[in-house]
C-alpha cells in the first residue's frame, strides 16, 4: 500500500477520511503523547496519581467555620446562606440547622453514583425545595456539615462528606466545613435548630398504666389494632368481624385456621435495630386481601404500641397517599397509647421520601441489607 493516506475497510464499507502516516519509519519516534489538563476541574489525567492531586485539591479549596460565626451569620446576615447536611435522612429529621438541606449519600449506590457522575447533589437532596436550592447558581459558597466532622483530611475518599465536598468543587463551588458538625452546633446554638419528629407529639411514653387491658381499637373500618391477648380471644375476634389476624412480634401465637380466621406472622422485635420495613410489603398485601374480601384485620403485637401501630401507619400512608404525621394522628386518636420507637419513626419517615419521590418500593429491598445501610436505602 502505496501513499500517505490509506482507506479503511469494514465488512465492505470504506470509512473516509481516516489518514495514516505510512511514510514514517517504524524505528522513529512518534509524536509525543499528551494529556489534557483542564485548569476549570479537578485533576482527572491518567498520567498521573489523579486521586493525590484530586485530593489535595480538595482540601486546598476547602473553607471552615465555626458554630458562633455561622450562628451570627444566619442571625445577623442579610445575604442568603445555602447549608447542606450530608448525614443520613433518620438523623436528619430528629434534627438539623434550621434551613439546611439534606443530601445524603450514605448507603453505598449512593456514593457509587455520586462518585461516578451518575447522579448529581440535586439528585440526592430528600425535598423538592432541597433540589432546587441545590440547582441554583445564586450560591457560590456552601457551608456542609455532617454529624461531628471538624478535620476532614482523615476521612476516606468514599465518606459521604468528602464526597459532597468534592462534587460541589468539581461544580465550581466554594465549599465550607462546619468545624464540629451538628454536634457541636446544636450544644451551642439549639435555637438555630429544628427538629421535626422532636416537636410534633410523635414520640411518647403512653400515659394509660394500664397498658394490658386496651380494648382493640378500630382504625379503619377493615383495620384494627390491639395486642397479643385480643389476637388470642377467639369470640372477640369474631364478635369484631376479624377474618384476619396478622402478629408482629417473633412469638407465635397458637394457629386457629379452624376458626376460619386466617393468621401471618411478621417475626420483629421492638428494637433500635430492627428493620421492620423489610415486612411493609408483605403487610399491605394482607391487610389488602382483607379489605378486598369486605373481611377485617387484627394488626396486634405484644401491647399494641410500638410494632402494630407502625404497620397500620405505614399502611395508611400508601393506601392513602398521606404523610407520615397525618396517618400517625389517625391511629393515635383511634388507639391514645401508641408510642412507636425511634427507630420505626425514621424508617416512616424514609417511606414518607419513597412515596413521594415514587421510587422503586424501598421496604422490599431492606431485608439484603445490615442495620447500618437500612437508615438510608431511599436515598436513590
Amino acid at each position: 500500500m502505496n501513499g500517505t493516506a490509506a482507506r479503511w475497510w469494514t465488512g465492505g464499507a470504506s470509512r473516509e477520511g481516516l489518514h495514516l502516516a505510512l511514510n514514517r519509519s517504524l524505528s522513529e519516534p512518534g509524536p509525543p503523547k499528551r494529556c489534557k489538563l483542564e485548569t476549570a476541574s479537578l485533576p482527572a489525567s491518567p498520567c498521573i496519581e489523579s486521586k493525590t492531586l484530586q485530593r489535595s485539591w480538595v482540601l486546598s479549596t476547602l473553607g471552615r467555620i465555626t458554630p458562633d460565626v455561622l450562628a451570627d451569620r444566619m442571625s445577623n446576615s442579610m445575604t442568603p446562606i445555602l447549608i447542606v447536611d450530608v448525614r443520613p435522612f433518620i438523623a436528619y429529621n430528629v434534627s438539623h440547622i434550621r434551613g439546611s438541606v439534606n443530601v445524603s449519600c450514605s448507603d453505598r449506590i449512593s456514593r457509587r453514583r455520586l462518585e461516578q457522575g451518575k447522579a448529581t447533589l440535586a439528585d440526592l437532596a430528600s425535598t423538592v425545595i432541597g433540589k432546587e436550592k441545590m440547582r441554583q447558581r445564586i450560591h457560590k459558597e456552601v457551608i456542609v456539615y455532617d454529624e461531628s466532622t471538624s478535620e476532614v483530611d482523615r476521612i476516606a475518599n468514599n465518606h459521604p462528606l468528602f464526597l459532597v465536598i468534592t462534587s460541589l468543587v468539581q461544580d465550581q463551588r466554594f465549599p465550607v466545613l462546619l468545624l464540629g458538625g451538628h454536634k457541636e452546633f446544636v450544644k451551642r446554638h439549639r435555637e438555630h435548630c429544628d427538629s421535626p419528629v422532636a416537636t410534633t407529639p410523635l414520640i411518647q411514653e403512653p400515659q394509660n398504666p394500664d397498658i394490658e387491658s386496651h380494648p382493640p381499637s378500630r382504625v379503619l373500618p377493615f383495620l384494627y389494632v390491639g395486642n397479643a391477648r385480643d389476637a388470642r380471644d377467639i369470640q372477640l375476634m369474631k364478635d369484631l368481624g376479624v377474618t384476619k389476624v396478622l402478629n408482629v412480634t417473633q412469638a407465635g401465637v397458637p394457629s386457629q385456621e379452624a376458626s376460619g380466621i386466617a393468621y401471618r406472622q411478621l417475626p420483629a422485635s421492638d428494637s433500635t435495630q430492627q428493620n421492620i420495613k423489610q415486612y411493609f410489603e408483605e403487610a399491605f398485601s394482607f391487610i389488602e386481601d382483607a379489605r378486598k374480601s369486605n373481611g377485617s384485620v387484627l394488626v396486634h403485637c405484644q401491647a399494641g404500641v410500638s410494632r402494630s401501630p407502625t404497620i397500620a401507619i405505614a399502611y395508611i400512608m400508601k393506601h392513602r397517599g398521606v404523610s407520615m404525621v397525618e396517618a400517625y394522628k389517625l391511629v393515635k386518636t383511634a388507639r391514645s397509647i401508641i408510642s412507636p420507637n425511634l427507630n420505626f419513626m425514621g424508617q416512616l419517615l424514609e417511606l414518607e421520601q419513597c412515596l413521594r419521590s415514587e421510587v422503586k418500593p424501598c421496604w422490599s429491598q431492606a431485608a439484603t441489607q445490615t442495620p447500618e445501610e437500612v437508615t438510608s436505602s431511599c436515598s436513590v
